[in-house]
């Protein structure tokens, strides 16, 4: 994972990131071993994250999905539709 002058790159391909509005100049490249993530908030000018603090294990990951609001065209309560 690389992030240079507020673009992604996943194995060296861009990411189309359309909901990414604020960006930022902080750059970041890493390489994840098995079981690792690296996680960025969307507000990159003021996300605290993984090119902060580097990439999390999936142990350390808890949550569910309640409710998806992007994109639009899918808006929905989870589980359910």
């Amino acid at each position: 994972v690389r992030v240079e002058k507020g673009v992604t790159y996943v194995n060296n391909v861009a990411i189309d990131e359309p909901y990414v509005t604020h960006t930022s100049d902080q750059a970041a490249q890493i390489t994840l071993k098995d079981g690792e993530y690296f996680v960025m908030g969307d507000n990159r000018a003021g996300s605290y994250d993984s090119r902060s603090w580097g990439p999390i294990i999936k142990e350390e990951i808890q949550g569910r999905v309640l409710l998806r609001l992007y994109p639009f065209e899918h808006i929905g309560f989870y589980p359910g539709n």
